[in-house]
């Protein structure tokens, strides 16, 4: 129950200090034509949408700015929005849109609950939305779905005085890579003498990180009340906490085409633990059980990380899945109590060989900084067995929950 308590407390404390903004460099432009230059929360596609949260600089105040207060924001070498007004689906409504290329033909995107939306611009202040809605029709008594593709007439009719790029059309699909594309290409087939611009950051490519790891877990260890045949000195026993370090490796990728903030990470570990029975279990009517299980395991985890792009100290959010190889040596030591106080070595046996493995779940929190221009990351994890339901763990009647604390540093970047 300590445990526990110390868990939920270190985890509060993450939230308590992940609960920041990741702020970058940028400015807004106010409806009288100021540009101020300042900081802005880089927040998510809908968000970005509604509000735009500025302050001057990092002991400023924060100020929450709404489509109808100020005309453009943007972030300094990326992200770009202008206030404009737009039919949402059930009004005339004000949104920043996000300017993705500023060209003969403009193209201009925001999200919402319903999904994504593209805008075309040609004539200055004539937003054409660009749609591809899906319909139910029914042929001989079949429904099917199919995609309206409205978009395709729109672009055709936008574009339709460059032939080249108007063979583009037909099979460009509706999203920003592609829309971007076609209007620069658009752009330079008609006007060579001028460049567009694209706001549109480049997509970061992947990369990855591997380097040493170290924890310390803590494994506590309960038996369940159904004994499997062979097992029936596991019932009603009561367990030691096992606590034991741990040394390995992690290799980490970011997932650009996800999230900037989206990582995957695999680690490897292996360690070594004792759990001690401390409620000997009445085998006979005159003697008492106690036992030591004794395990050496190569761990294995894979986890999704949330972190936060920026700051010294950068919060993440970990989910994942964690699959524990048994070493064959994995041993089971009994004793023998007697009555009258005596004990006698009973034996020291194998357990489970043809069932080594066993999983759970990953949950967890921790920080990611910067040192020696080496990531280093502190994590947090709790990890619950599910395996044992299924007679697929090491131990079938065993219940297991892990606690553990890991270092690792990167040195391949």
């Amino acid at each position: 129950m300590r445990i526990k308590i110390i868990f939920v407390f270190a985890i509060l404390s993450i939230i308590k200090t992940s609960a920041q903004s990741d702020f970058r460099s940028g400015y807004i432009v106010k409806n009288n034509n100021d540009t101020v230059y300042g900081l802005i929360d880089y927040r998510g596609n809908k968000t970005n949408a509604r509000e735009c949260h500025f302050r001057q600089d990092e002991k400023s105040e924060v100020v929450k700015y709404l489509p109808s207060e100020i005309s453009t924001y943007r972030f300094t070498d990326s992200k770009y929005y202008v206030s404009k007004s737009v039919n949402t689906g059930e009004k005339e409504e004000q949104i920043f849109l996000e300017y993705l290329i500023n060209g003969i033909v403009s193209i201009y995107y925001y999200s919402d609950m319903i999904g994504d939306h593209y805008f075309a611009e040609k004539e200055k202040g004539k937003l054409i939305n660009l749609k591809n809605e899906s319909k139910e029709v029914i042929i001989d008594a079949t429904k099917y779905t199919r995609e309206t593709k409205e978009y395709v007439g729109i672009l055709k009719y936008l574009l339709r005085d460059s032939p080249t790029v108007l063979n583009e059309v037909n099979n460009a699909t509706l999203n920003r890579q592609a829309l971007i594309k076609l209007a620069s290409d658009y752009h330079y087939s008609i006007c060579s003498d001028k460049s567009c611009i694209i706001y549109e950051r480049k997509p970061t490519k992947v990369k990855f990180e591997f380097g040493p790891l170290i924890g310390y877990n803590i494994e506590l260890i309960t038996a369940r009340s159904k004994a499997f045949a062979g097992e029936y000195y596991f019932r009603n026993s009561k367990f030691t906490t096992a606590d034991f370090p741990a040394f390995g490796f992690f290799v980490k990728s970011n997932m650009p085409f996800i999230s900037e903030c989206l990582f995957v990470q695999y680690e490897g570990t292996f360690a070594k633990s004792t759990a001690k029975s401390v409620a000997p279990v009445n085998v006979f009517d005159m003697t008492f059980e106690e036992f030591f299980i004794e395990r050496q395991a190569y761990n294995q985890s894979l986890i999704f990380r949330y972190e936060f792009p920026r700051g010294i100290i950068r919060p993440a959010f970990q989910f994942g899945f964690f699959a524990n190889k048994y070493a064959d040596n994995t041993h089971c030591i009994e004793t023998l109590h007697f009555l009258d106080g005596s004990t006698y070595y009973n034996s020291s046996h194998y357990l489970y060989g043809g069932t080594m493995v066993d999983f759970g779940l990953s949950l967890g929190m921790g920080f990611s900084t910067t040192i020696l221009k080496r990531n280093a990351h502190l994590d947090v994890r709790y990890q619950p067995n599910i395996s044992y339901d299924r007679g697929m763990g090491l131990l079938p009647n065993l219940n297991s929950t892990t606690f553990l604390v890991n270092l690792s540093m990167s040195i391949l970047k």
